[in-house]
């Protein structure tokens, strides 16, 4: 790009992530002169004992911390999350989670700062400054946590200030259940005669899939695809392009090993009678614990099916890699405003609510990525170098310059081609997927243009 053209990029998130990153939190809000932090979580989080990790991490450190459960966003429990925070004079919030728990946290933020008044005036100025706000998710997040934007009543605010100050990303905290539930694929009723205890499986992960939906991190990592691929390749914005890059990435490596994983647990499955004996010993009765020095060093198969359901270390950094991929869209998102796969989502399941009720809007997004980037990259040709972040340096030097464009495509359609047979087609891959006709799209893409 000529460097006349104008951008603007802020992102005012100090980005923390890894093993014991908890433990520079207490420093990071002494930094920013915050003393006493209100946490808030969800219960389903707080029934887990995730958050213990961060009381341990302010033991010593003179900071006071204040746990606050956030059960529902309206109302009433933000007049009542308000009294607590000025009754016990805190002075930062910590979310703790995502979803309803940051949206109660900025909402707070903004009540606790400007007074319950402001939110009669959505158009007053926060240009005056919030209390300190760090975002901690425990699981999958949907991009506008870390969006400088917030919704109330019909009513939304919108300013850098409500950004985070600091992103933390702790893989030991991640919500990380099983490949299986994940992609919701259904085991062979045989596994239930292998030791649990070994093999790490929930006994009830089978009943908790979801039927008609795949699990929330898939969801969260298409929307920040979608997001970030539409950024890359048709954004004027050099800082948003090179934020953009590095989650397209995180993405597709996180996928890339989640779908490996869950190939080999198919094809594991289909062969699971012929490894049960070698597990459970060569008369066929269970044992009560099954260790590894029971299997031949030779059954390479057995090995790695265990292997399948016992790497929680990977399945949590992986995670991880999506959830830090949505906060980044959430940056993209606060500097980037016309967002086509954002706004065509939103028609086309606004057109079609019967069709699209199972579907969200992640996976909406990335169904129609594809359409959106071949009727919209007249504007930038920068369609082909898409495929430097959705593959690797190797793939995208191996590729002719003519050939890139169709490449990356490709490896968008790939993907979801792998996500629709795991999931069972839970996630679709194009619109004829839904049903609904794909003169449809057009209309809508047509419509989204003259709104531009």
């Amino acid at each position: 790009m000529s460097m006349t053209e104008r951008f603007e990029f802020l992102c005012r998130t100090k980005t923390l992530s890894g093993n014991r990153s908890m433990e520079h939190l207490p420093f990071e809000l002494s930094s920013m002169d915050a003393k006493k932090p209100f946490v808030l979580i969800s219960s389903s989080d707080r029934e887990r004992g995730c958050h213990k990790s961060l009381v341990r991490a302010f033991e010593g450190s003179g900071v006071s911390l204040g746990i606050s459960t956030v059960t529902s966003l309206d109302s009433q429990s933000l007049k009542a999350q308000y009294a607590l925070f000025n009754e016990r004079g805190f002075d930062s919030i910590i979310a703790f989670g995502t979803g309803e728990v940051v949206d109660m946290a900025k909402l707070l933020n903004i009540v606790a700062f400007y007074g319950p008044e402001i939110l009669r005036n959505p158009e007053k100025s926060l240009n005056g400054g919030l209390y300190p706000l760090v975002y901690i998710p425990t699981g999958a997040g949907c991009g506008m946590e870390t969006c400088n934007e917030i919704s109330f009543n019909e009513k939304t605010f919108s300013s850098p200030a409500l950004m985070p100050d600091i992103a933390l990303f702790a893989p030991e905290i991640m919500d990380t259940t099983s490949i299986q539930e994940i992609f919701g694929i259904r085991l062979q009723s045989d596994i239930n005669d292998l030791d649990t205890n070994f093999l790490n499986i929930n006994e009830t992960s089978n009943s908790n899939i979801k039927k008609n939906s795949a699990n929330p991190f898939i969801n969260s990592g298409l929307s920040s695809l979608s997001i970030c691929s539409e950024a890359y390749a048709m954004s004027n914005n050099p800082p948003a392009r090179a934020y953009a890059s590095v989650a397209i990435s995180m993405v597709m490596e996180s996928f890339a090993s989640l779908i490996m994983e869950a190939k080999d647990i198919l094809s594991s499955n289909k062969n699971i009678k012929s490894h049960k004996n070698c597990m459970l010993g060569k008369s066929g009765t269970n044992k009560t614990s099954i260790k590894k020095r029971h299997l031949k060093k030779s059954d390479t198969k057995a090995m790695h099916l265990i292997s399948c359901y016992s790497n929680k270390k990977r399945l949590s950094e992986n995670m991880t890699k999506i959830a830090q991929a949505s906060a980044i869209s959430g940056y993209i998102r606060a500097n980037i405003k016309d967002i086509k796969c954002i706004e065509i989502a939103n028609l086309f399941t606004d057109s079609h609510p019967d069709a699209m009720k199972n579907i969200p809007a992640g996976q909406c997004m990335a169904m129609l990525l594809p359409e959106i980037l071949i009727t919209y990259e007249e504007k930038q040709n920068l369609l082909g170098s898409l495929l430097l972040p959705l593959s690797d340096q190797l793939t995208y030097a191996a590729t002719p310059l003519p050939q890139r464009r169709d490449m990356a495509l490709h490896s968008i359609r790939t993907l979801l081609n792998d996500l629709f047979i795991i999931t069972d087609g839970r996630v679709p891959r194009t619109i004829d997927d839904t049903g609904i006709p794909r003169d449809n799209l057009s209309t809508l893409m047509e419509q989204a243009g003259r709104q531009s």
